[in-house]
């Protein structure tokens, strides 16, 4: 089934739940409401106004959302087949769903400045790191330096990556007309 937008509903394929506990379905937003249905049954039926707390993961670069209502959890996630479609997906919906909330979307300006800052401020250790790591004698002292290294690189891809999302979702959001 192709996914589907207009004006007043949202529909695509999806996965509810965790780990092996996966219900594989169809999530739908219209008039308000957001449901999941899988094998015939539906898992909820809720409308927008009972979500209570809902985050998007860094780590899943838009295609995954978490939020609760009335006390329980969901984890709903877009990744579904082919990869890019997945993301794009996930970035129509995390639009629509933020649009549909009311929910403004914070100074991109801002979040790009902090997130530069960020990977500086992390390239500054890494090379702080870098610099003293021949003042190592052991191979341990060595090692404890090149995993914080390895970490520091892996935090800087990290917000890159979710640079380039943020960056995604906000040409995402003005062509859906989102302020």
């Amino acid at each position: 089934m192709p996914d589907t937008i207009s004006n007043a509903s949202l529909t695509a394929k999806a996965t509810c739940g965790k780990y092996l506990k996966l219900d594989f379905g169809t999530i739908t937003m219209a008039g308000g409401e957001l449901s999941f249905e899988a094998a015939g049954r539906r898992v909820f039926d809720i409308p927008l106004s009972a979500i209570e707390k809902i985050v998007w993961h860094w780590y899943s670069f838009s295609s995954a959302f978490e939020f609760t209502t009335a006390g329980q959890n969901y984890f709903i996630s877009f990744m579904t087949g082919e990869y890019f479609a997945s993301l794009s997906r996930g970035i129509t919906w995390h639009a629509a769903l933020d649009r549909a909330l009311d929910r403004r979307p914070p100074n991109r300006l801002l979040q790009i400045s902090l997130r530069i800052a960020e990977v500086l401020v992390l390239f500054c250790v890494m090379m702080f790191l870098g610099r003293f790591r021949e003042t190592f004698d052991s191979l341990l002292g060595f090692m404890a330096v090149l995993a914080g290294m390895v970490l520091a690189g892996l935090g800087i891809l990290a917000l890159l990556a979710q640079t380039i999302v943020d960056i995604i979702l906000a040409r995402r959001q003005s062509l859906f007309g989102i302020h």
